[in-house]
């Protein structure tokens, strides 16, 4: 994503619709196991976490991803505890 971005960044703004879009897809879907509220926090943190490790790392698999991932959330959570 990030390469598309430099190479393409008129794409910016579709990409930014289709995140969009996802998360409300993601977000009912969330809801079936949290109230609402709960849902949308875990997916914005999670979809933080996503931009962050789009970032930050090259990203080789899908356990690669979801390591990358536990680590950015449990930065945000030790951030958030100050």
């Amino acid at each position: 994503m990030k390469a598309l971005v430099e190479a393409r960044p008129e794409m910016v703004p579709t990409m930014l619709q289709w995140m969009a879009d996802a998360r409300v897809e993601i977000v009912a879907a969330a809801t079936e196991r949290a109230d609402d509220g709960r849902a949308r926090t875990a997916v914005t943190l999670v979809m933080a976490a996503m931009i962050e490790v789009a970032h930050r790392f090259a990203v080789t698999s899908r356990e690669d991803l979801a390591e990358r991932l536990r680590t950015v959330v449990s930065e945000m959570g030790r951030l958030a505890a100050g």
